[in-house]
């Protein structure tokens, strides 16, 4: 393990009209369990930045690229639910917003490894063509993606298409929205720990796994 790596993390987080009530809710709760859980490590300090934007009809920078100690005094809420789901303008802006990040990685030495890039949804694009050629794009990008899908609604096609490392998540009760929140928190922690610049050596993301204590009926990676 290298100890000088760092990584920058992206959640781009649909907040379309769909999302309103108990499914913002329980990601507003989620976001802050990852947020403090990777402050309880002190290995990440200094370490680990995160930057949360959400989207409906327009992309919204919720909270800038920062040190997650930081985040987690700054953090409030995700914002208000509604209006449609234009995931691929969304990923276009924010893919814009990872080059610029990534340019000034010669600054630091070189010491970030690939970003990841989280995308949170529990739908299907509005703007279906748009996010079929950024997804495109992004597949000849050197950024790590994990789609993430919230409830039964969630569009597995789409999100497969984004990435082949997809969370399901079926139900949005408390003891769901805690194994969501860990098993993101592990993925974040695992990769920083790891000596690769890629996900395909984390074997929590493994869905043959035996024993893993994460995955359950209610929590699936595909």
């Amino acid at each position: 393990m290298n100890i000088h790596r760092k990584i920058d993390v992206f959640i781009l987080i649909d907040i379309s009209g769909s999302m309103t009530g108990e499914p913002i809710d329980s990601l507003n709760y989620a976001i802050k369990n990852v947020l403090n859980t990777l402050c309880a490590d002190q290995r990440t300090i200094g370490r680990v930045r995160l930057c949360i934007q959400t989207y409906n009809a327009k992309l919204y920078e919720t909270h800038q690229l920062e040190l997650v100690e930081s985040l987690l005094f700054n953090f409030n809420s995700l914002g208000i639910a509604n209006g449609p789901t234009h995931s691929g303008e969304a990923l276009k802006k924010i893919l814009s917003k990872v080059h610029e990040t990534v340019q000034e990685y010669p600054k630091h030495n070189n010491l970030f490894k690939n970003p990841l890039l989280f995308h949170v949804t529990d739908g299907f694009p509005s703007d279906i063509k748009c996010y079929e050629e950024i997804v495109e794009k992004l597949k000849r990008e050197r950024i790590n993606r994990i789609g993430c899908g919230i409830g039964d609604a969630s569009d597995l096609k789409s999100l497969k298409s984004f990435s082949n490392k997809v969370i399901i998540l079926e139900k949005n009760d408390k003891e769901s929205i805690d194994l969501f929140s860990q098993l993101l928190s592990k993925i974040i922690l695992f990769y920083l720990y790891s000596d690769y610049d890629d996900l395909d050596s984390l074997e929590i993301l493994n869905p043959t796994k035996p024993n893993n204590p994460i995955l359950t009926e209610k929590i699936k990676i595909v």
